[in-house]
């Protein structure tokens, strides 16, 4: 309950996807109690891969690996780095590239509509 996902697809060869995990983090760091943040690899990245570049790095949000990519295409990602905001009544209230867009702002209105609903 309360829960917004930020949900990112990326790869390890991505240079975009590299500068936007620190903005991720700090997402995910900012919203603590609201935001579960989760970094999903699988783009043509050996799971070997993803784990040795996930230990040169320390970040605060959660990482899955999705070598399948059912997720991707259920999402309609294209390409990446990709974002997904889901609210927490499960509706997705932006999704894109990250790139030219105040995602941090996307995501503190929608922890600030949730919690206004929350009360």
């Amino acid at each position: 309950k309360g829960t917004i996902y930020v949900i990112d697809f990326w790869a390890t060869w991505c240079g975009p996807c590299k500068r936007f995990s620190p903005r991720l983090d700090a997402i995910q760091k900012k919203h603590a109690d609201d935001v579960v943040a989760i970094a999903v690899a699988g783009q043509k990245d050996p799971l070997e891969k993803v784990e040795a570049y996930l230990e040169t790095v320390d970040y605060s949000f959660l990482n899955a690996y999705a070598p399948d990519q059912r997720l991707y295409r259920e999402l309609g990602v294209s390409g990446i780095p990709h974002v997904v905001v889901i609210s927490p009544d499960g509706v997705v209230r932006w999704q894109g590239f990250p790139g030219n867009v105040d995602l941090e702002a996307i995501v503190d209105q929608t922890v600030e509509a949730s919690r206004r609903l929350d009360d």
